[in-house]
């Protein structure tokens, strides 16, 4: 069950939703964006993702308006006086440090993400996540906003492979 994404995500584009977009999100997802339930089917979860997607990058195929959504959500979040604080101990940490934790970051929005990072230098990494569902490049651009945030020049974000569940990601920096 879900709902610290679908709120995330919701509330990260709060200023921007139209009457149209409330209603198709109550419509097709079953989100009233005013009332936050204690969880989500993740059915609710890839409907607002969908919905959104559609809504705020008309015209753009459905990988290009998901990742261009993953950006601006994080992106967004990242601005926020609890982001900005959170982007900052990161970078005193160090990128590497926090990426070896993102197992335990993916498993506080379902419990039964099954994450794996593995480590390819001190400027690249990959992640292979079970369950990304139906638009794997909601969370490339996730983690393109976040190596943004980080500051990591010459930054790619690869999608290597995706299953229809399973999704494989590279990250590199110069």
């Amino acid at each position: 069950m879900y709902r610290d994404g679908i709120v995330t995500t919701i509330d990260t584009v709060r200023s921007r939703l139209t009457p149209r977009i409330k209603a198709r999100l109550l419509s097709e997802a079953g989100v009233d964006e005013k009332v936050s339930k204690p969880s989500y089917p993740f059915d609710s979860l890839n409907a607002v993702t969908r919905v959104l997607a559609e809504e705020l990058f008309p015209g753009r195929s459905i990988d290009e308006a998901t990742f261009e959504l993953g950006l601006l959500s994080l992106k967004t979040y990242g601005h926020t006086v609890m982001g900005a604080a959170l982007f900052a101990v990161i970078r005193l940490l160090g990128p590497l440090k926090i990426v070896k934790r993102l197992p335990g970051t993916f498993r506080q929005f379902n419990n039964y993400a099954e994450v794996k990072v593995e480590i390819t230098s001190e400027k690249s990494w990959e992640l292979d996540h079970n369950e990304v569902g139906p638009y794997p490049h909601m969370i490339r651009g996730n983690m393109q906003a976040a190596g943004e945030l980080f500051g990591w020049k010459g930054l790619e974000v690869k999608l290597l492979h995706y299953d229809g569940h399973r999704a494989r990601y590279r990250v590199s920096w110069e």
